[in-house]
């Protein structure tokens, strides 16, 4: 008897975070157009921040599936640039 069935689920995981990246990287897209349009100096600094996460996030997470448990750095540098763009994109949403 082989090891036990992994099913979809890491490929599931692994298109989640694909859907993630790009929906970061069409925020990054709508937030240019707002700082071209409107001039706003808040979602010019906004824009390079969603994009790092964006990238950050495709190329992290593009090896997966695996299963030997998350990579605890690349955790902790998505959870900071995530941290980073909501804080200068604060300013934008108030």
């Amino acid at each position: 008897m082989s090891g036990p069935d992994p099913g979809l689920q890491p490929e599931r995981t692994a298109l989640a975070w694909h859907r993630t990246a790009l929906s970061a990287a069409v925020g990054a897209l709508l937030l240019l157009r707002t700082a071209v349009s409107d001039g706003s100096l808040s979602a010019v600094a906004a824009v390079p921040a969603l994009l790092a996460t964006a990238t950050t996030l495709w190329c992290v997470y593009e090896g997966r599936p695996r299963r030997d448990g998350p990579n605890r750095t690349a955790v902790a540098v998505t959870a900071a640039l995530t941290a980073a763009t909501c804080l200068t994109a604060l300013p934008v949403v108030l």
